[in-house]
């Protein structure tokens, strides 16, 4: 069978053919006729599904929120959850450096931009916070020169939604400042045996398909599926608020940000430092003592990491994470609140290190050698995920890693366990409101643990006392089996965060 096809046009002919079209008149092209097998294509056909919409992963995340969430929070609790989730601005809490003008930072935070104390736990006003502590009244100081561009924050909600092994470790410092373990030398003898997977507490009901599979453990991931374990739990012990750590933050209802700090004239250093006000909570759950050892398993970017020094008790913190980049950042913010931090004996009287590590790893390398630990794992992430697309877990593409991430967070918390002392405290921390990354893997690592480490005991201590001290400022959920919940809500727009103590007895 013949065909006829055009013929491609001359640069003329295209000339010819638009003026033709201009003066509404027909013309005619230089035909030949070839036969349709040898027509060769120039590009391949694509296959498209048509009326299919590409789902973002925020929008995954949010449907996955929604289905799970309601189901364990209630639905009422959740939708003021959603709400502050969704708001393109979170609480922050001001963290006061010790080391800039102390007196001046107050008088900024209090008056000029009308926070208060966030550990005066009376709950009283900032306007009355001022008169006892004879500070100006509001208004009465003339604004700085930031005053403008953050402060005036519309108070209107607006949504934008459309394997390690045992050894002798030695670390040497490179010349970027990171120390790094310089050599290892393992014993074969001493290889831990490996514990069970985190699922293997659940035995399979029925054959599924691959991604049915995936689907269904993801699904556990966000309902409490309950290990037969024996572990104990004590009584609170009295909340002990270091005398130095200061907190300001905006009273309830108040959306307000906080201007950008100011360097101190005489030290350079920066005023203070924001972060989430839920983040300051598992640092008050290590009660933090003078002379104490303390291990930020995952410290990177740095803010509970400052919060502890700011404390001006412990004698060493030794920050570990796995990343170069984020490592970075943690110097810097350091090295902008504290001066000459890495110092021998800097002005905070706390020696600091940083580490390259893997966080699972240093439970073997350094046992029984802290005081303090704490284990800040990553996870889902829940305010992020459902308003950034970029670096998103809930990318299709990330399904299986996001599905590993509580055996992940249970190896972390068990290499924070061995690395901590009789006696010592690990708080184990996530900002996931997920309970199959919360309560489920305190109980699985507890578990796992006494399976592959039977002389080592640890029991888990409640927290309630910070809870009842700090409820007037933030919501905490009483459904948590092991630790305390923080729930956002709109007025009080904190976390979400979760925090657990754990104490190893022997």
């Amino acid at each position: 069978m013949w065909h006829f096809i055009l013929q491609s046009p001359t640069n003329m002919q295209i000339v010819s053919i638009i003026r033709c079209i201009l003066s509404h008149r027909t013309t005619s092209f230089p035909t030949r006729y070839i036969h349709v097998s040898s027509v060769v294509r120039r590009y391949k056909k694509k296959w498209v599904e048509m009326g299919r919409k590409k789902v973002l992963p925020r929008e995954l995340a949010l449907s996955y929120f929604d289905t799970y969430y309601p189901n364990i929070y209630g639905e009422d609790a959740w939708k003021d959850a959603r709400l502050a989730l969704l708001h393109k601005k979170k609480k922050h809490c001001a963290l006061v450096n010790n080391f800039a003008d102390t007196k001046q930072t107050t008088i900024d935070l209090m008056c000029d931009q009308q926070a208060y104390d966030m550990f005066n736990l009376v709950g009283k006003k900032f306007e009355q916070l001022c008169v006892e502590d004879g500070v100006p009244e509001v208004g009465s100081t003339q604004p700085n020169d930031l005053s403008g561009s953050e402060d005036k924050v519309s108070e209107e909600m607006t949504f934008d939604l459309s394997d390690s092994t045992p050894g002798t470790v030695t670390y040497e410092e490179t010349p970027e400042g990171f120390m790094v373990p310089r050599q290892t030398e393992v014993d074969p003898s001493s290889k831990p045996n490996h514990p069970p997977d985190l699922y293997d507490y659940v035995p399979a009901s029925q054959q599924l398909t691959a991604k049915d599979q995936l689907e269904q453990d993801l699904g556990r991931q966000s309902l409490m599926l309950g290990i037969e374990s024996n572990i104990e739990i004590i009584p609170h012990e009295a909340l002990m608020i270091p005398p130095m750590l200061k907190c300001y933050i905006h009273e309830p209802g108040n959306i307000k940000s906080f201007f950008s700090a100011k360097q101190d004239e005489s030290t350079r250093m920066l005023q203070y430092y924001l972060l989430d006000g839920a983040s300051i909570l598992p640092v008050l759950a290590l009660n933090i003592k003078p002379g104490d050892k303390i291990l930020d398993l995952c410290a990177a970017p740095g803010g509970k990491s400052l919060a502890m020094a700011q404390c001006l008790i412990a004698d060493e913190i030794v920050c570990v994470d796995t990343s170069w980049s984020r490592l970075n950042r943690l110097k810097d913010t350091l090295r902008w609140h504290v001066p000459g931090v890495f110092d021998t004996a800097n002005l905070s009287g706390t020696r600091m290190q940083v580490i390259l590590e893997n966080g699972e790893a240093v439970g073997h390398q350094q046992p029984d050698r802290y005081d303090k630990v704490l284990v800040d794992v990553p996870c889902n992430t829940d305010r992020e995920v459902l308003t950034s697309d970029e670096n998103n877990r809930f990318k299709r593409t990330r399904v299986t890693e996001r599905l590993r991430l509580p055996q992940v967070q249970a190896d972390l918390l068990k290499s924070g366990i061995r690395a901590c002392r009789a006696g010592g405290t690990i708080v184990y921390s996530t900002c996931t409101l997920t309970p199959g990354q919360n309560d489920y893997v305190v109980e699985a690592a507890l578990t796992q643990l006494q399976d592959s480490h039977p002389n080592i005991k640890v029991v888990v201590q409640e927290c309630s006392d910070i809870a009842d001290r700090l409820a007037h400022i933030f919501k905490f959920w009483t459904g948590s089996k092991y630790g305390q919940v923080v729930l956002p809500t709109p007025s009080a727009n904190f976390g979400p965060g979760y925090f657990a103590k754990l104490v190893r007895v022997e």
